[in-house]
């Protein structure tokens, strides 16, 4: 179950993302999923890469579908030293909030 997340509140950033990823809290789109297999990454890679990473862009969501509007790329290291390049936004649920991933890649491949 997700989190609870007060909307009052600022939208996160990157310790939010990093709580959220660390309690299994995140979903991987289409996207996401074919850079996971493409890539050979496991969850373990993608949950270290969130852990190790920091925020070099933050985006307004096209979609308006996150909390805050924003989209966050954060790049860390898989658990094998291996960079890891994510995009992803906080999304209100049900169950309260989670963080989805929109796209997943190895470093320096970002087209």
């Amino acid at each position: 179950m997700c989190p609870t997340f007060d909307k009052r509140r600022r939208a996160g950033g990157l310790l939010r993302i990093q709580s959220l990823v660390a309690s299994f809290e995140y979903e991987l789109l289409g996207h996401a999923r074919e850079g996971v297999e493409s890539n050979d990454f496991s969850s373990a890679d993608i949950e270290a890469s969130i852990a190790s990473g920091r925020v070099t862009k933050i985006q307004n969501d096209e979609m308006q579908s996150s909390i805050g509007n924003k989209k966050y790329t954060i790049v860390g290291n898989a658990l094998c030293g291996r960079p890891i390049y994510s995009v992803g936004k906080l999304i209100s649920t049900d169950d309260g909030v989670c963080y989805r991933f929109l796209t997943i890649k190895c470093d320096g491949d970002q087209s």
